[in-house]
């Protein structure tokens, strides 16, 4: 879609007074086989397969079975939604990390980096949707508004461009605990499960038989002390 054609369709949902937001997606799990995009360097693509296959693996595992309840909206659960797609994130960051290493290390050109040095793009954000929160939780959207575009245009004047930042961009990149656009403590609490050093496979196992976080708290509670 070109940009006019999503800032036309963003426009007749805003219009029902809702927050829109139309994205690239780098894959697509849902169907079989999954679907990446071709278009970007190859770290991203090796990443964004393992991911996609990954949430395929989990759909025959308690976690991603909740996950399918959820996004057909039988049984609503966003931490079942954050678990899996950062735990997704996780594995596929590990694996293809690895993969690249010993396969494509060296072959692909660097790449310049336009960012302002010193700018901290990740604590700028959850910064921004901690602000956010707050003028929600005063149930001041117009002013949610105004300070989401005002700070869009810090963040491209730093080198980060975003095309529209509002509360669908944050409903959007929230499901990822890892992102700085979430305040989910899920991301903090499975890299401590991780980092008790069990094999990978152990701990998609162990997380994948998980059925809410309460599950993930448990885990982390019943670990031995390093």
């Amino acid at each position: 879609m070109s940009e006019i054609d999503m800032e036309k369709l963003e426009n007749s949902v805003d219009a029902l007074g809702l927050s829109s937001l139309v994205v690239e997606l780098g894959g697509f799990g849902a169907t079989y086989p999954t679907m990446v995009a071709d278009s970007t360097d190859i770290n991203y693509i090796i990443s964004t397969i393992v991911e996609e296959w990954f949430h395929q693996y989990l759909a025959f595992k308690p976690l991603g079975f909740l996950y399918l309840l959820d996004s057909t909206g039988i049984r609503r659960s966003q931490d079942i939604v954050t678990m899996n797609e950062t735990l997704a994130d996780m594995v596929s960051k590990e694996i293809s990390s690895e993969v690249y290493t010993k396969y494509y290390l060296g072959k692909e050109p660097m790449k310049s980096d336009s960012h302002t040095s010193g700018f901290n793009f990740n604590a700028e954000m959850r910064e921004t949707r901690k602000k956010v929160d707050w003028y929600l939780s005063q149930r001041n959207i117009a002013g949610a508004e105004r300070y989401t575009e005002e700070r869009r245009k810090t963040f491209a004047e730093h080198g980060y461009y975003i095309r529209k930042l509002n509360q669908a961009y944050f409903a959007f990149h929230g499901v990822y605990a890892h992102d700085p656009a979430s305040v989910s403590p899920i991301y903090e609490d499975l890299k401590q499960l991780r980092s008790k050093g069990p094999p990978i496979r152990s701990f998609i196992d162990r997380v994948a038989a998980m059925g809410s976080y309460a599950d993930l708290r448990k885990a982390l509670e019943d670990q031995p002390p390093n």
